[in-house]
Parts: C-alpha cells; structure tokens; sequence
C-alpha cells in the first residue's frame, strides 16, 4: 500500500494506532500485515511494516482474550516517518 492510500485508509492517530500495551506483556500476532511504500523511491521503495496484534492475558474471566488489538509498526527504513515498536517474535 502507498504512503497516500494508507494515509487515506487507516487515521493513525484513531485507537487502532494508538493502544498502549503494558510493558511485559505478550502480543500476539493476528497474521495480517500492511506494507507501507513510496512509489518515487527506485529499487527499495518499502518504508514500514505494520502487524496487527492483540494483547494475551486479558482481564479475569476472558480466558486470555483481550479487547486490545491494534497495528503495530514492526519494521521502519530508518526515516523517523512512524514509531517502531520494541517486540521479539517467537516461534
């Protein structure tokens, strides 16, 4: 997806791109993913790399599942255009 169509799709200042999770606690990755590029960069043009995840260990009585899922940034070209977050991926 280009910088313009998911500027238009996702408003990254709305509560999917802007859930704090708790530090130490598991994240699991819900399998979607969205690339983020510019179509005016020749050879590399991918940018940033969004996961979407949801936060294990929700309240008593919910058996894990929490209400907390969002996009994530996972990876960044080192531009600074989006914030990065600090998360391992384990098998």
């Amino acid at each position: 997806m280009t910088v313009v169509d998911f500027t238009a799709a996702f408003d990254v200042s709305a509560s999917e791109f802007h859930v704090t999770f708790p530090t130490g606690y598991l994240l699991k990755d819900l399998g979607r993913q969205i690339t983020v590029y510019d179509p005016t960069i020749v050879g590399s043009p991918h940018i940033a790399l969004f996961r979407q995840v949801m936060q294990v260990s929700g309240p008593l009585g919910n058996e894990g599942v929490s209400t907390k899922i969002a996009y994530i940034c996972t990876w960044e070209d080192g531009s600074g255009a989006y914030q990065v977050a600090a998360v391992a991926r384990t098998g």
